[in-house]
């Protein structure tokens, strides 16, 4: 078990067991760089769990570190996952990897040394018979991902996919919606509002409650995802500004509250500070991003 520290602008490696003496043992990384810092990290934590470094007794710099070129594809495959769960890879992503470079390992099987990987297996994974094109394309990208992090590693020099041609990416760019599009969506979602709630099929603020979230949508580009986790909070008035905290690439980034947006939220009925700002009257508190994002999702495209 070891941890990032960092003193004096350098990091350390401290490692813990409870069965040894001294409990923690610390070794300098040398490097002010915490992306580096980190990928040493994992490569001491590998080691040791293979059994070729031992923190109390080895230098990180000069253990005798097991040849990198004869590492298996599948080998590969499972250091990636690992580190891309380190360095906070969302679970659906990494699912995504898991799943394709699983796929690519059983069709190479276990022993398959990475540098005897060709580029007609790649080929035949990534265009297999009877996948979608988007399917094919996916495969590739995410292939080509973990492939530069190999060559990165150091344990490979030349990936095999540079003799594998892209599928061509035949498929047309979603059209985006303009205003007159979206008035027409509203009006849909309000004239289906006032039949259900005449006869009772739904409750006061049902449904009609989407109408604010598109326009807020389409004023301000934020993601399915990023309007389900919107608070009140995350909006500075006087300033004019949307702070967003969790975005798909796990930074923070903020942007104008344009006046149309703005606007927009002056027709939300707002209560306590921490309530979302976009929610029907029966969403609950803790509600569930994914599930959120889903059902709006469903309703654009049922409206649209």
């Amino acid at each position: 078990m070891a941890s990032l520290i960092e003193r004096g602008g350098i990091y350390y490696a401290q490692f813990y067991d409870v069965n040894r003496t001294p409990k923690r043992k610390r070794h300098s990384l040398k490097t002010k760089n915490k992306t580096n810092a980190r990928r040493l990290l994992v490569h001491l934590e590998e080691a040791e769990l293979a059994g070729s470094f031992d923190p109390w007794h080895d230098d990180p710099f000069t253990y005798q570190k097991p040849d990198v070129k004869a590492i298996s594809v599948a080998a590969a495959i499972e250091r990636f996952l690992s580190v891309k769960k380190r360095n906070g890879c969302a679970s659906t992503t990494l699912e995504t990897y898991a799943y394709i470079l699983g796929g690519l390992g059983k069709l190479v099987g276990p022993t398959l040394r990475l540098g005897a990987l060709t580029s007609s297996q790649i080929d035949s994974f990534v265009r297999s018979d009877g996948i979608a094109h988007a399917t094919s394309r996916g495969r590739y990208s995410h292939i080509r991902a973990f492939m530069n992090w190999c060559m990165k590693e150091g344990f490979i020099t030349v990936s095999p996919l540079h003799k594998v041609k892209p599928p061509a990416n035949t498929e047309k760019l979603p059209k985006a919606i303009g205003e007159d599009e979206l008035r027409e969506i509203c009006n849909c979602i309000l004239l289906d509002y006032e039949e259900k709630l005449a006869r009772g099929h739904c409750r006061e603020g049902e449904i009609v409650w989407l109408i604010p979230l598109f326009k807020f949508a389409l004023y301000t580009g934020l993601r399915a995802s990023e309007l389900a986790r919107l608070r009140w909070t995350h909006i500075d008035f006087e300033k004019r500004l949307i702070f967003i905290f969790k975005q798909k690439n796990k930074k923070q980034q903020t942007i104008p509250l344009n006046a149309k947006a703005a606007k927009v939220l002056g027709q939300v009925g707002r209560l306590a500070k921490a309530d979302y700002v976009f929610g029907s009257p029966t969403t609950p508190e803790n509600r569930s991003v994914q599930c959120f994002r889903s059902d709006i999702s469903r309703s654009f495209t049922f409206y649209r």
